[in-house]
């Protein structure tokens, strides 16, 4: 086999004999390998060509991966390595187990917070510090997630600011400003109000405003922050969002669900969209969506390029009057402790946190992830070939809350409140129960990791 190759086979001729051994457990397996990455003392960079494995969390629909792939070799003549992409965090904590593990990994900020508290994922600062790679270059929501501890763990690789986003012509057409963000969520009630169509009973044909519908991250971390309330407490070790506003936060979400018809019919409304709510608003069929920015450039353009989509940070809700919202999640670039080459391993990933490599999270085609470098995400060519990305590099600047639960055992913990909120619309419980099980749950799961 050819080393260089992207190899999206790997994990699937490895997969049966490394799922055998998951339940060996990544920590035990950690602690067997000799070739730990140990950066906490400063090491000379590694002379001459090395091999560097690299996988990614994500599957082959990203755009900016394999042509910064084949530069990074380009600029490292000699290097090989294989780039293996699709690998989950729950395959890459099976493979794990098995002894296999590469020499960088890409994953999310959720990912990064389980693996640091397990000691899966290696500190970096004495490599940052030793090519003096300066982190005040990124944006705030860039590397946020990716410090632990007082600790870093990740370099950015890419963003997604989560917004609001109009269809100016469908808000129009509605007898609404297009021009006007929406200042509180009464103006999102408006807009139900005004856009809702049904093409007989209970079937909604048009929307104005889907609370719940494919909002870049789970529901109640975005209600409870716009409203007003804490996810943690102010030392960060319990949870904080069992408020009043809390509650207020989630009788809205179930109010205007029921306003639109029922989750019932909300959940017919959505098949007909196969790429999801950005479909929906591209094509004028939903009003407003709050979402990650991916849903303007590869949905919402994609069903009609001559959309005109407003973007606008979130408004607060009746407990935050005044205030505006912006969540933010990143893809980060992590040496895992078991890595058989960390210095390989970190110069892929210093590489595609530098000037160099983030041009490509914009520069490839039909490319829809924000570079976490303000000069490079906005570069004067790649605002002329996607206007979008001027105001979304704004919001992503502005933007200070999390579009994830800040904690390790996030997964868990998002999986937890998403189940309690389902309860809640499927009309199985009030808001008021709904506070007090997911409470309950989510104080299960961070018991675990004290």
């Amino acid at each position: 086999m050819n080393d260089n190759r992207i190899s999206r086979a790997v994990l699937l001729r490895r997969g049966p004999a490394l799922l055998a051994l998951a339940g060996l457990g990544p920590i035990a397996a950690c602690a067997t390998r000799e070739r730990a990455a140990d950066p906490t003392g400063a090491r000379p960079a590694p002379a001459g060509p090395q091999r560097v494995d690299v996988w990614w969390s994500i599957a082959d629909n990203n755009p900016s991966v394999p042509p910064a792939w084949e530069d990074f070799k380009r600029r490292h003549p000699g290097w090989t390595g294989e780039l293996t992409m699709g690998v989950t965090y729950e395959k890459f904590q099976a493979s794990l187990a098995g002894g296999i593990v590469p020499d960088a990994y890409f994953g999310s900020f959720q990912t990064i917070q389980v693996a640091a508290y397990k000691k899966i994922f290696a500190p970096l600062d004495a490599y940052i510090a030793r090519d003096k790679v300066n982190m005040d270059q990124y944006y705030f929501g860039s590397k946020a997630g990716a410090v632990f501890r007082g600790k870093i763990y990740g370099m950015p690789h890419h963003s997604n600011v989560r917004s609001v986003y109009v269809n100016q012509k469908a808000y129009r057409d509605a007898g609404l400003d297009p021009n006007k963000a929406p200042s509180s969520w009464d103006d999102f009630r408006l807009a139900i109000q005004r856009m809702k169509r049904e093409e007989g009973p209970g079937q909604l044909d048009r929307i104005g405003y889907h609370p719940t519908w494919q909002i870049g991250g789970p529901t109640a971390i975005m209600y409870f922050q716009a409203n007003g309330v804490p996810l943690l407490s102010a030392d960060g070790t319990q949870l904080g969002f069992a408020t009043p506003a809390g509650v207020e936060a989630l009788k809205w979400v179930a109010e205007t669900v029921a306003a639109l018809g029922g989750k019932g019919a909300l959940d017919e409304f959505q098949k007909r969209f196969n790429r999801g709510t950005g479909e929906a608003l591209g094509r004028g069929a939903t009003g407003i969506a709050l979402a990650g920015i991916w849903v303007v450039p590869r949905d919402a353009m994609t069903a009609d390029p001559t959309a005109q989509i407003a973007q606008w940070p979130v408004p607060g809700g009746p407990s935050a009057r005044g205030k505006t919202f912006g969540y933010v999640a990143a893809t980060s670039g992590v040496v895992p402790t078991a890595a058989p080459r960390p210095d390989a391993g970190w110069e892929f990933t210093k590489y595609q946190a530098s000037v160099e490599g983030q041009r490509f999270i914009q520069e490839a085609e039909g490319s829809w992830d924000q570079a976490c470098i303000a000069s490079v995400a906005n570069d004067p060519a790649a605002l002329q070939k996607q206007p979008w990305r001027k105001r979304a590099n704004e919001l992503l600047g502005q933007a200070r809350h999390t579009a994830y639960f800040p904690f390790p055992g996030a997964v868990d913990v998002e999986a937890a409140m998403n189940t309690a909120v389902n309860n809640m619309l499927a009309g199985k419980q009030g808001p008021d129960a709904t506070m007090q099980e997911m409470k309950q749950q989510v104080q299960v799961v961070m018991d675990q990791y004290r």
